[in-house]
């Protein structure tokens, strides 16, 4: 019975990786420095030099949030 619900719980924490790269949609620019969030949750990730990121996700998350500061 305890190996069940261990089973169960580890299937209901599972987790999954999304990896992309944030561009310019005017330009194509790479965009360094975008904080990437998954909405309603603390999972987040800053994109690289070259505009990738790689964040884990939990499996309830369902939108993905792009901030960046900066200036035209």
């Amino acid at each position: 019975m305890g190996m069940l619900l261990c089973m169960l719980q580890f299937a209901y924490a599972q987790q999954r990786t999304v990896r992309g790269r944030v561009t310019d949609a005017t330009d194509g620019a790479v965009l360094p420095g975008v904080t990437v969030k998954a909405k309603g949750t603390v999972a987040g990730a800053v994109t690289g030099a070259d505009g990738s990121y790689t964040i884990n996700l939990p499996s309830a998350a369902e939108t993905l949030v792009f901030t960046f500061v900066g200036y035209a």
